[in-house]
């Protein structure tokens, strides 16, 4: 039976529970997601992740940050998609803005990203593939998640900012 925008955490009478969020020591951030070959297979995980998302007030999160190898993102509200791919032209300009991460509370950095990404994944809500151009804050949100997608965490990559520190905008994921 395929999935439709009916079953989705959106429209269930209760919500999923959540899953914990894993340690920033724990393998799963550390290691390339996993292709999901039959996306009705990540449903219920999506479902969960979006509660887990909810909780936290986050506003995307990776599977990976759940403890999972598998290369699912879900953003706020109910949104979620498999198989993700995020590609930057490397002449796209570049802004510098805080963000956060919920694998690392209460931490905060100095992330240069490009402004423009395309990004193309199986979209769970809709059950088709799809390709999109998105920028400013969207692109940011993609290029976190594609890090985690990745094995990468903002920590290993980029300065840690202090409480009150300005660098011209934030973002959290």
């Amino acid at each position: 039976m395929k999935r439709t925008r009916a079953t989705l955490t959106l429209n269930r009478p209760t919500e999923p529970r959540p899953l914990a969020l894993v340690g920033r020591k724990h393998p799963a951030l550390h290691a390339p997601a996993l292709a999901v070959d039959d996306p009705a297979t990540v449903y219920d995980l999506a479902d969960r992740m979006i509660a887990t998302l909810r909780r936290h007030r986050g506003y995307a999160l990776a599977a990976c940050q759940v403890g999972e190898f598998v290369n699912l993102v879900v953003l706020g509200p109910g949104m979620a998609y498999c198989n993700v791919a995020v590609e930057v032209e490397a002449d796209t300009p570049r802004a510098v803005a805080v963000e956060e991460c919920l694998s690392l509370p209460g931490r905060r950095f100095a992330v240069p990203r490009a402004v423009l990404v395309r990004v193309e994944a199986f979209d769970l809500v809709r059950a088709e593939r799809i390709a999109a151009e998105f920028r400013d804050l969207d692109a940011r949100l993609w290029q976190h998640e594609a890090d985690h997608l990745n094995g990468v965490l903002i920590s290993d990559r980029y300065p840690e900012v202090r409480r009150g520190e300005q660098l011209g905008g934030s973002a959290a994921s």
